[in-house]
């Protein structure tokens, strides 16, 4: 039960991210741009909204790997949670730790 509830965590931290980065991007881009052709290049973004929109294209490119990563544990080990399951439940959780902590620790130095 507890996989099912960490698993759901990292969706909503995921969904979270998404709302952020769209925010943001949309914020430093303007909302014409975003549901436009897109025929002309991008404005610059700021440095946090780069910061977001690499992050949740992290998030994107890494998080199915976590839950193909869960399924492969559940069919393998039925029943009883294998280490392997463990760690790829809590890997989103503590990815997205890392990225807070990096973040915080550039803004301040």
């Amino acid at each position: 039960m507890i996989d099912l509830q960490i698993r759901a965590w990292a969706v909503a931290l995921g969904l979270a991210q998404l709302a952020l980065s769209v925010a943001f991007v949309v914020a430093g881009r303007g909302l014409l741009y975003g549901i436009g052709p897109r025929d002309e290049p991008p404005r610059q973004l700021g440095v946090i909204a780069s910061r977001l929109e690499r992050a949740y294209k992290n998030y994107i490119e890494s998080f199915p790997f976590f839950a193909a990563a869960v399924l492969l544990g559940h069919v393998a080990n039925p029943g009883r949670p294998a280490l392997l399951v463990v760690v790829a439940d809590r890997g989103p959780i503590w990815s997205l730790q890392k990225k807070i902590l990096t973040f915080f620790a550039d803004r301040t130095a």
